[in-house]
C-alpha cells in the first residue's frame, strides 16, 4: 500500500508467463467477472470504449457498487489506463487506474496503480483499503487462471 501516497495504491505481482499470455488472462471475460463484477458490459478493449460494470456495494461508504468506465489508453500486452466514475451519494467520483505489464526474462511483472482518492474522505480510504485487498486476491487468482487455463482451478 502506499503509506506515503494516500491519494493511491499500487499493487503487483509477477507471473511466470510471457507478457502476452498475462494479458489474454487479464482482459478476459471469466477473470473480470471472477472478481470484480455482478453484471458486465465489456467492450473490446481499445482506447475511447466504454463500458458499465456492476460490483457490491462498500459498506461505510456512499458507493453503491455501480461503475461507468472509459479505457483512456490500451496498448496490448504492455498496458490499459481506465478511468472509473461512480455515485457517491449526490456527488460523481472519478478514479483512474493503470495496468502495466513488464516482460522480464522469466516471465512478466504485472503492476496496478489506483488514485483518485481523497485522504480526507474516510469512506475514499475505505474504499481505497477494500480495493487493494481485492486486487491482491485478483492477482492470486490471474496465477491461477494462468496456471490451469482449462477453468479446473483449485
Amino acid at each position: 500500500m502506499s503509506r506515503d501516497n494516500p491519494t493511491s495504491f499500487t499493487v503487483g505481482r509477477f507471473y511466470a508467463y510471457a507478457a502476452e499470455s498475462v494479458w489474454q488472462a487479464l482482459v478476459s471475460r471469466d477473470f473480470v467477472l471472477a472478481d470484480w463484477a455482478l453484471e458486465l458490459t465489456m467492450p473490446v478493449i481499445e482506447a475511447g470504449r466504454t463500458f458499465t460494470f456492476k460490483t457490491y456495494p462498500i459498506l461505510g461508504t456512499d458507493f453503491d457498487g455501480l461503475i461507468e468506465c472509459e479505457l483512456l489508453h490500451v496498448k496490448p500486452q504492455e498496458t490499459a489506463v481506465f478511468q472509473y466514475t461512480s455515485e457517491e451519494g449526490a456527488r460523481l467520483w472519478t478514479s483512474t487506474a493503470v495496468w502495466t505489464l513488464h516482460p522480464m526474462d522469466c516471465g512478466t511483472l504485472l503492476l496496478y496503480v489506483q488514485s483518485g482518492f481523497d485522504p480526507d474522505n474516510a469512506g475514499h480510504m475505505r474504499i481505497r483499503s477494500v480495493l487493494r485487498g481485492g486486487l491482491v486476491a485478483g492477482l492470486q487468482r490471474l496465477a491461477e487462471m494462468l496456471d490451469h487455463p482449462d477453468g479446473d482451478r483449485p
